[in-house]
């Protein structure tokens, strides 16, 4: 019944431009590969702008090596160890007005006894803000040289899921061939360390898709590795993308006080998604919220983080008032999220007495939804830390107590696996993650 679970994308089709593959001996050297013009097997000889360049570049060695492309951005880096280590770097590149013809690999294959072969898949049709559908999958194998790539379960129809390895072994220039993989290319470099890579790709209408062991033009070996990296190239999305649109925020310096009043955000409209987050600086206390707000969350013990979001109607007013149990002697800080194009989603578990703070991990029911992280100190003058690949969006460093962060982030559907908040002390400090989908 996985096919139930598939969402609809408004996309074009993805379609193959070409592919192209070299090999070469070992050198520290940096190697420029030339592309352009050498694809074949698709639309076009060469990438056109805005097309996706997605390259597999393999090594074998003695031990792990430092794989680089110049410019492009890491998917996944792998090694496996025996006797003749593989080593796979797997990068991918979105063309701009001037499409590259060419791209280097910084210091080559980082000696000359280690081989190196590269294969290069050029892609249209690809999403530019979340090209992957879901998280890459890996894996690496020793006593042998067959590649076993890891199977893997989009989620969008029209993905299309493309797989690749690269084995090390000693019996010079060999070649992979798939029994699945459609356009599958492969190449081999005879050096000290011989390795051979390949790869293609499969267009997935739904379920898993566990691609076929390679099969390998040589004898195998207990003294071989191998590793591999699959994707799920995501279509290129033209739907409703929640938008952040302001924030409004402000601070309590009352000695003794149970409400503060929020502004609306500047700009919010009919439809809008607010979402509040509230946090003090006393021992336990509850919130309530204006009319019409739903709370998601309410931690009851400092910082009392609060979550709660309504949508916004015809006719909103100027500012919201929101109240505690009873008062604080420390001061309360508050804030509104208006986030268009937006719907409430999910919300994670709370997490406290850490520093950094461990966000843990929500699960988004949709592609291009935002992930909103919370985290709050009850303290003065504290900058907490943007988690890695966020936007902090509302930050409260001010000298009263609490201080507190929101940030967000675009991601995919599926668990978005944790993010670290730093807060500079275990004490009264908490942090819980949430996500809103696409309207």
């Amino acid at each position: 019944m996985l096919s139930t679970l598939v969402k609809a994308a408004s996309s074009a089709n993805i379609t193959y431009v070409g592919g192209y593959t070299t090999a070469f001996v070992g050198t520290t050297s940096s190697i420029v590969i030339t592309f352009g013009g050498n694809l074949t097997g698709g639309l076009a000889s060469s990438a056109s702008a805005g097309d996706l360049v997605v390259v597999y570049f393999g090594v074998s060695a003695s031990g792990a090596v430092p794989l680089v492309i110049a410019g492009y951005t890491e998917v996944a880096s792998l090694s496996a160890s025996d006797t003749y280590d593989a080593n796979l770097l797997v990068e991918y590149k979105f063309m701009g007005v001037t499409p590259d013809t060419t791209f280097t690999l910084i210091g080559g294959t980082d000696s000359e006894n280690n081989g190196g072969a590269v294969v290069v898949q050029v892609w249209r049709g690809v999403d530019t803000v979340l090209p992957f559908d879901v998280t890459r999958t890996t894996d690496t194998g020793n006593n042998s040289v067959l590649c076993a790539p890891p199977a893997i379960t989009p989620v969008t129809q029209g993905s299309v899921i493309v797989s690749g390895g690269a084995g090390a072994h000693n019996t010079g220039t060999q070649t992979y061939s798939s029994s699945d993989l459609s356009g599958f290319l492969s190449s081999g470099a005879n050096d000290s360390n011989d390795v051979t890579i390949g790869a293609g790709y499969f267009y997935w209408t739904a379920g898993v898709f566990n691609p076929a062991e390679f099969t390998f033009s040589a004898a195998d070996s207990v003294s071989f590795s191998w590793a591999a990296v699959t994707l799920a190239l995501q279509p290129a999305y033209t739907g409703p993308i929640p938008e952040f649109v302001a924030e409004a925020n402000t601070q309590s310096t009352l000695a003794s006080t149970s409400t503060i009043v929020v502004s609306k955000p500047a700009g919010t409209i009919e439809g809008d998604l607010m979402m509040m987050v509230g946090a003090t600086g006393s021992a336990p206390r509850t919130w309530t919220g204006d009319t019409g707000w739903v709370e998601v969350a309410d931690q009851n013990a400092s910082p009392n983080l609060r979550i709660a979001y309504k949508v916004a109607g015809a006719s909103e007013p100027a500012s919201y008032t929101f109240a505690l149990s009873s008062s604080t002697i420390n001061g309360i800080a508050a804030c509104i999220l208006t986030y268009r194009n937006a719907a409430y989603d999910t919300i994670g578990a709370f997490t406290t007495g850490t520093s950094p703070l461990v966000l843990p991990s929500v699960s988004p029911s949709a592609n291009f939804s935002t992930l909103i992280a919370a985290g709050a100190r009850s303290a003065a003058s504290v900058t907490l830390g943007t988690p890695t690949g966020m936007t902090a969006r509302v930050t409260n460093n001010d000298t009263t107590t609490p201080s507190y962060r929101v940030c967000d982030q675009l991601v995919t559907a599926g668990a978005t696996g944790t993010r670290s908040m730093s807060t500079g002390s275990t004490s009264s400090v908490s942090g819980l993650m949430l996500s809103i989908k696409p309207a």
